[in-house]
C-alpha cells in the first residue's frame, strides 16, 4: 500500500460533529470526511463531483502528536426580517494549538499514480490564514 502522511497543526482547527445553527462542536481529532474534504479542495472538486467518491475508498488513519485545548467562541449574527435586524449569539469550538498526524493510502495504483498528492514528492501551495500569504511547499511521501 503506498501511502502519503500529511500533519495538520495550527493556532486553531474544528473538525465538526454535531452542528446547528446555534452551536458546532468539534471532534477531539481530524475525522476522515474532513481530510477527504482538504484533499478534494487541493484538487478543485466541487462538492457534487463524482471524483470525491473514489477518495473515500482511502485507507485512513490518525495519530495525536499534541490534542490541544478545547475554546469555545461566539460570533453573533445579524440578520434581517422586513425593517427589522434581529441579532442572535451562535457558539463554535475550536482545538487550540492542537497537532496530529494523518496517513491516508491505497493499493489502487490507478488511483495513487493520478493524483499529485501521491507522487514521489508533491508540490502544494500553502496559503496563511488570515495575512493571505503565499507559499511552495514539496512534501516527499513518507510510509508508515
Amino acid at each position: 500500500m503506498k501511502t502519503v502522511t500529511i500533519r495538520l497543526a495550527g493556532l486553531l482547527q474544528s473538525y465538526g460533529s454535531e452542528a446547528n445553527f446555534n452551536y458546532r462542536t468539534t471532534l477531539g481529532y481530524p475525522s476522515k470526511s474532513a481530510v477527504i474534504g482538504m484533499i478534494a479542495a487541493a484538487f478543485g472538486y466541487e462538492r457534487d463531483n463524482p471524483a470525491i467518491n473514489r477518495l473515500n475508498n482511502l485507507a485512513f488513519a490518525v495519530r495525536i502528536d499534541q490534542p490541544g485545548r478545547a475554546l469555545q467562541d461566539f460570533q453573533m449574527v445579524h440578520m434581517q426580517k422586513g425593517k427589522q435586524i434581529q441579532s442572535k449569539i451562535t457558539y463554535r469550538d475550536y482545538l487550540q494549538d492542537a497537532v496530529f498526524v494523518v496517513a491516508i493510502g491505497s493499493e489502487d495504483s490507478e488511483l495513487i499514480e493520478k493524483n499529485p498528492i501521491f507522487v514521489e514528492t508533491s508540490k502544494i501551495l500553502v496559503i496563511s490564514w488570515p495575512t493571505g500569504e503565499r507559499s511552495w511547499w514539496y512534501v516527499a511521501n513518507q510510509s508508515v
